[in-house]
Parts: structure tokens; sequence; C-alpha cells
């Protein structure tokens, strides 16, 4: 399995299932505490809350015993039982958070730096050191999760790890 880097904490995943597309929806409904088809007032081992469609989903993790990215978004492609998931997980729900984030980062170094020499100069230093220490443990909690988020969505949709080469290119269009 393809790490990324902990600076950049985002994957892609193409995935192949012998699954319709409503089969997919339903093994993520099934597995989903709270979505827009409704609410689950028992939570046994539902894993995400989100939205779900027949041909894409959203989902934000609430299982704690197993370590699942925080954010997954998915798209389903293909058609009859030639499915493709297209499965994208993050540890932040969207990279222009993430980019914000780092520009933010960038912003204080910058003063903290151009700053004069005593408490405003420390106290800048400090914020961006805890930033940047925040940053570095998101991204390096979310590559603890890689492979067991990775094997909870093969297992859910029944499916295996492929090449994007894989993946017919009418599909992308």
């Amino acid at each position: 399995m393809k790490k990324t880097a902990w600076i950049y904490p985002f994957n892609t995943w193409y995935l192949q299932t012998q699954l319709t597309r409503e089969e997919l929806a339903q093994a993520l409904q099934s597995d989903c505490f709270l979505s827009d088809e409704g609410y689950r007032s028992e939570r046994k081992d539902q894993s995400f809350y989100g939205r779900i469609s027949a041909f894409d989903f959203q989902l934000e993790t609430i299982r704690n015993k197993e370590t699942l990215a925080p954010f997954a978004h998915g798209e389903f492609r293909g058609v009859g039982r030639d499915m493709y998931v297209v499965l994208r997980c993050g540890a932040f729900q969207h990279r222009r958070i993430w980019a914000i984030a780092i520009a933010f980062l960038g912003l204080i170094l910058v003063a903290s730096l151009s700053a004069p020499a005593g408490n405003v100069q420390h106290a800048l230093g400090i914020v961006c050191a805890a930033f940047a220490g925040l940053l570095i443990w998101r991204g390096l909690d979310y590559q603890k999760r890689l492979h067991s988020n990775l094997q909870h969505f093969l297992n859910l949709f029944k499916a295996s790890t492929i090449q994007r080469e894989q993946v017919p290119e009418v599909l992308f269009r």
C-alpha cells in the first residue's frame, strides 16, 4: 500500500467490486449511524455518519474501536455488477482546509521571524510551534489509520484494490 507523506494526509484508492450501486449504497447505509436516510437510535457497530446515495458518499468517522480515517469521500462508477469505487480518505474534510492551515502556519512563522525580539516574538514562536505540532500529530495519526481504513472498505464492499490505469477510461469522462 502506497503511503503519502505525513505533511499531505490524503489518499485515493480505486476499488473494484461485483456489487451493484444499490448494494454498495446499502452496505454503507448499514454501517452509518446517522445519514440523510435517517437516524438509528441503537448504535451497535456503525462506523460513520454522513451523506450516501447510489452515486457517491461523504462520510465522517465516529467509530473508536477500529482506527479509521476521519473523513471518507467516494464515487461509485460503472454499470451493473462491474463497479468501481473511487475512495478518497483524509485527515481533514477538504484539501482546502489543509491548505489554509499550512498557509496560516506560514503566516505565523513569517510574523514570528519579522517581529522585534522580545515577548511578541516568543509568543508567536510558541503559537507557531504548537500549530505545527498539531498538524504533524494529525498527519502521523492519519498514517497509522491507513491500513485499517482501506481494509474496512474492502470488506464492506467485497472489493479489491486496483491501479488507476485499470479503471476504464470512459468512466472518467
